[in-house]
C-alpha cells in the first residue's frame, strides 16, 4: 500500500463513495456531485472539496470523512474495495483492468505503460526507479507504440499502419501487419512523432467518426513532407453497416474483415493530398447561427419521450402490468403509431430478451398484434435467455445478438433495430448473492453494459425492473440504476388484499431534458385469442390508453390540491430519480428513497412564481408557500418527514 499514488485514486474513490457525478455540472477534469454541484473533485490535483460542509483534502481525507476512523482505517478500506495495487480492479469507479500496454525506447527499455479499463478508461504510469510506479508521465519521453518493431518494419520497407489505439495495433499484429499508434489517442499527436515515420510508407486508419477522421487528416498533413507515402484508408467505405466509432478491431471481429480485404482496400486508396492544410480541430463548440431551424437537433425514437439511443428503466411493483406497457410501447414503434400521445419518429423493429416469463411472450404478442395490426406480421424478434450482464463478455455477446436481430429485421421487414427490451434486469444481471443489487458499483456496471449496447447497436435499450418491497423505495436496489438512466417509467396502482390492481397509471418518473412527474392513467382489457383443445378460451391482456380515469378518492383529492402542494409534489417527483437517497427513518423499519429538504426547496423555488415588488418580498413569499406545501402534504399523509443526522428528509408516503 505504501507505493500507491493516492492522488490518482481520488476520482474512482469519490465515485465509489458518492455514486454517479452530476453530468450537467461536471467538467472532464472536475466532476461534481449533487444537484447544485456542492461536492467536487480536482482530478489533476488529486483533491476534493465539499462546499456545503466547507471541508476537503486528499483521498484518505475523503475516505475518513465518509466512513470515519483513522488513516489506517482508510487504508484498510482501500484494500477491501479493490485499490490495494494502486488501481481499481473490479469494484471501483475505474472498472476492471483489461490490458496493459508497454511503451519502450528503440532498445526495448520501458518508458511507461498505458492501463486500459472496462468500462472504457485509460491511465498512464512510469517507473519511479525504485521498483515502484508514478501514475503520471510529466517529463517522460513520448514515443510511438511498439517502437522497436516499427523501426524493424521501416528497415524492411514494409507498409506501416497508424491507428487510433493500442488495441487496434494488437489486432493488426495478430495478422502479421506492422502497426503503431501514439499515446493518448485522438488529437494527441506530437510533431516529434513524425520523425519516427521518416521515409515510411504509411497507411492511416481512422475510426468511423468525425474526430477520428480529422485527427488522421491532421497527422497526414504533418507527415506530408516526411514520409515517403501517406494514405488515409476509410474502413467505413468497405463496411456497409460500420457502427459509429467502429474501428479496425471491430472490422475484424464483427465486420467480416480479413487481412486480404485490408490490403485490397489499401491498394484502392489514393495518396493523401499534400497541399491541404489540416482542418481546424472540433473543440465541441455549438454555433446557434448554424442551425437551419428552430427545432433542436434531437434524434427521437418517440418524440418528447425517448431519444433514438440511450438506456431507460420501466419499473413497478408486481402486478402493475410492466411488461404489457413495454410491449405496447414496442407495438407503437413497430407500427409507427403514436404511443399514447407521443408520435413515433423512427419506426423500427424490436428485440425482446425474455430473461423472465418467456412462456407468456407469444400469447402477449398475439394480443398486441390483434390490437394494433391483426392482418400483419410484426417486426419482433425475441429469445428466452440473456447473457449475464455482470460477465466480462456480456457486451460482445449482446452486441452479436443485436446485430443478428438487426440483420433479420432488415431482411424480412426492411426496418432497423430500434428498441431492445430486457425483461427483467434483476434476472439478466445474474447477481452472485442476495444484496448485490444494492451495491452502487455493481448496479452501475449493469447500466454501463446496457448503455454501451445502445451506442453500438444504435438503438434504445429499455430494462424492465421491479420496485422494492415498498413503493417509496422506487426501483429495486442501488439508486445508481435510476441515476444512470436517461428515462425512468414507473408503473403505479393500488392493489387490494385480494391482489386486484386499480387506478393503474404510468408515471414519467425521470425524463432527461424534459419535465418529469406526469402520470397517465390506463385500463386493462381482456383479449380473446381463440380456444384450446379443451374448448376453453385462450386470452391475454392489452393496454387501453383511451379511457377516462376512474374518479377515485385519490383523484378527487388531487383535483383539489392547492398550488403549493402541486408544486411540492412535482418537485419531489422530478428529484427522486437523480437525488434520492436510501435512508432508514426508523431503526427497525424499511429503507426508503428520500430527499434532502433543501434540494426540494431549491427545486420548488424554481417553479414558484412569487409576487412582490422587491426580491426580499418575493423570497419571503416563496418560503411561506414552501412551508404551506410541506405542512399541507403532511396533514394529508402524502409525505413523510424526519430529521436524520441533522438533515431533514422528505419522502412520498
Amino acid at each position: 500500500m505504501s507505493d500507491i499514488d493516492f492522488a490518482m485514486l481520488i476520482n474512482p474513490v469519490a465515485c465509489r463513495l458518492w455514486g454517479e457525478p452530476n453530468r450537467a455540472l461536471s467538467k472532464p477534469k472536475r466532476p461534481r456531485w449533487g444537484t447544485r454541484g456542492s461536492k467536487a473533485v480536482d482530478i489533476e490535483k488529486g483533491t476534493w472539496f465539499d462546499h456545503e460542509a466547507n471541508q476537503g483534502g486528499g483521498t484518505l481525507d475523503l475516505i475518513r470523512s465518509e466512513t470515519g476512523g483513522t488513516d489506517k482505517d482508510a487504508l484498510a478500506w482501500l484494500e477491501r474495495e479493490g485499490f490495494a495495487n494502486g488501481h481499481a480492479t473490479t469494484s471501483s469507479g475505474m472498472g476492471k483492468v483489461t490490458a496493459i500496454y508497454d511503451y519502450t525506447d528503440e532498445t526495448g527499455a520501458l518508458l511507461f505503460q498505458v492501463y486500459r479499463f472496462e468500462p472504457k478508461d485509460f491511465r498512464q504510469r512510469r517507473p519511479d526507479g525504485k521498483g515502484g510506479w508514478i501514475w503520471n508521465l510529466k517529463d517522460t519521453r513520448r514515443v510511438l507504440y511498439r517502437l522497436p518493431e516499427l523501426a524493424e518494419a521501416l528497415v524492411s520497407e514494409h507498409i506501416v499502419f497508424l491507428v487510433e489505439g493500442e488495441k487496434d495495433v494488437e489486432a493488426l499484429r495478430k495478422r502479421n501487419i506492422p502497426a503503431t499508434t501514439n499515446p493518448g489517442g485522438v488529437n494527441k499527436w506530437r510533431d516529434e512523432y513524425n520523425e519516427f515515420l521518416r521515409d515510411a510508407d504509411v497507411v492511416l486508419l481512422p475510426d468511423n467518426d468525425a474526430a477520428g477522421r480529422e485527427h488522421m487528416q491532421a497527422v497526414a498533413a504533418g507527415l506530408a513532407d516526411i514520409a515517403k507515402r501517406v494514405r488515409v484508408a476509410d474502413l467505413a467505405k468497405s463496411w456497409s453497416d460500420c457502427p459509429p466509432k467502429g474501428d479496425v478491431s471491430d472490422w475484424f471481429e464483427r465486420g467480416n474483415g480479413t487481412a486480404e480485404k485490408l490490403w485490397q482496400l489499401v491498394e484502392q486508396t489514393g495518396d493523401a493530398p499534400k497541399d491541404e492544410p489540416p482542418p481546424a480541430p472540433d473543440l465541441g463548440l455549438i454555433c446557434d447561427w448554424e442551425q437551419t431551424g428552430a427545432e433542436p437537433p434531437v434524434s427521437w425514437l418517440v418524440k418528447h419521450l425517448i431519444e433514438s439511443t440511450g438506456v431507460g428503466i420501466a419499473a413497478g411493483q408486481w402486478g402493475t402490468y410492466k411488461t404489457f406497457v413495454v410491449l405496447d410501447l414496442a407495438g407503437a414503434i413497430m407500427t409507427g403509431q403514436p404511443f399514447i400521445r407521443f408520435p413515433v419518429k423512427r419506426q423500427g423493429g424490436v428485440l425482446f430478451i425474455a430473461a423472465e416469463g418467456s412462456s407468456q411472450v407469444r400469447v402477449r404478442l398475439a394480443a398486441l398484434r390483434k390490437k394494433l395490426a391483426p392482418d400483419q406480421k410484426l417486426p419482433f424478434v425475441w429469445r428466452k435467455d440473456c447473457p449475464r450482464l455482470l460477465d466480462q463478455d456480456a457486451l460482445p455477446k449482446l452486441e452479436a445478438i443485436a446485430k443478428a436481430a438487426h440483420e433479420k429485421l432488415m431482411t424480412q421487414f426492411g426496418l432497423p433495430l430500434a428498441l431492445v427490451a430486457v425483461d427483467t434486469m434483476l434476472v439478466a444481471a445474474g447477481y452472485a448473492k442476495s444484496g448485490d443489487e444494492n451495491d452502487s458499483a455493481t448496479s452501475q456496471a449493469v447500466m454501463s453494459v446496457l448503455s454501451a449496447l445502445s451506442a453500438r447497436a444504435n438503438c434504445f435499450v429499455l430494462g424492465i425492473d421491479h420496485f422494492g418491497k415498498n413503493v417509496e423505495t422506487g426501483t429495486r436496489g442501488s439508486s445508481a440504476k435510476e441515476s444512470h438512466a436517461d428515462l425512468v417509467l414507473a408503473l403505479l396502482g393500488e392493489r387490494s388484499l385480494a391482489g386486484k390492481v386499480e387506478n393503474s397509471r404510468l408515471a414519467i418518473r425521470k425524463l432527461r431534458g424534459g419535465e418529469s412527474g406526469e402520470e397517465i392513467a390506463f385500463a386493462i382489457k381482456r383479449t380473446v385469442l381463440g380456444v384450446d383443445a379443451d374448448g376453453e378460451e385462450i386470452d391475454s391482456l392489452a393496454i387501453d390508453w383511451n379511457v377516462i380515469p376512474q374518479e377515485t378518492a385519490d383523484a378527487e383529492k388531487d383535483k383539489g390540491w392547492p398550488k403549493s402542494l402541486r408544486l411540492l409534489h412535482r418537485a419531489m417527483m422530478a428529484l427522486l430519480a437523480d437525488c434520492g437517497t436510501q435512508v432508514r427513518p426508523w431503526p427497525d423499519g424499511p429503507a426508503i428513497r428520500a430527499l434532502d429538504q433543501e434540494f426540494v426547496r431549491a427545486e420548488f423555488y424554481k417553479s414558484y412564481a412569487a409576487e412582490g415588488d422587491t426580491e426580499d418580498k418575493r423570497a419571503a413569499a416563496r418560503r411561506q408557500a414552501f412551508h404551506r406545501g410541506v405542512k399541507d402534504a403532511q396533514e394529508r399523509s402524502l409525505i413523510g418527514v424526519r430529521v436524520i443526522d441533522r438533515t431533514t428528509f422528505l419522502w412520498l408516503a
